[in-house]
């Protein structure tokens, strides 16, 4: 029987089986709506939509086959961006990925733009292009 203390810590969410871990914060993370291209070690390309990024990760869904823990998969985004990474977790039809190398948040944000104007109202964009003429 544990010691009434280990109780309560183990009820604050609190470990108990060595030291305290350091508490590391997340990486800033961008919400986006980006479709993309997955190709996995052991499936067939899918579509993938990819939901929030950070610098070295990556959050998306797919109603496909869900890549293993550990795979390591490349998706090519609709922008031609490729994120290459590791798959960190998977829940239901989403998963996680640990990028390879940096992804400039700058990009994503460029990105999203172009996204907001492509599905803007189609008459404000032709009048938008008309006036840059």
């Amino acid at each position: 029987m544990q010691p009434m203390g280990d109780r309560s810590a183990i009820a604050e969410g609190k470990r108990t089986d060595g030291p305290p871990r350091r508490h590391v914060p997340r990486e800033n993370r961008e919400r986006t709506e980006v479709s993309g291209l997955m190709q996995c070690e052991y499936a067939t390309p899918q579509e993938v939509v990819v939901r929030d990024i950070s610098q070295f990760g990556v959050g998306a869904t797919t109603h496909g086959q869900l890549p293993d823990i550990g795979e390591h998969v490349c998706i090519t985004l609709a922008t031609g961006d490729e994120l290459r990474g590791q798959v960190r977790w998977t829940d239901g039809q989403a998963f996680g990925l640990h990028l390879e190398s940096a992804f400039d948040l700058g990009r994503l944000q460029h990105i999203n733009r172009l996204r907001s104007r492509l599905l803007a109202d189609p008459a404000e964009t032709a009048q938008r292009d008309d006036n840059r003429g």
